[in-house]
């Protein structure tokens, strides 16, 4: 992410994430993001059903 001017405050962003494969069992997501040399991780565990 890149702004176009100078920020004077923090900015909450919120996102979505997708699996870059099809999920098939019960599965700990972790999602990593780095800015800086700060990196921050949030997990999930991910239950897809099987058709």
């Amino acid at each position: 992410m890149q702004f176009n001017q100078d920020i004077q405050s923090a900015y909450l962003i919120t996102y979505q994430t997708k699996a870059a494969e099809r999920i098939f069992e019960a599965e700990e997501i972790i999602n990593t993001v780095t800015a800086g040399k700060e990196s921050k991780q949030g997990k999930q565990k991910e239950l897809t059903s099987k058709s």
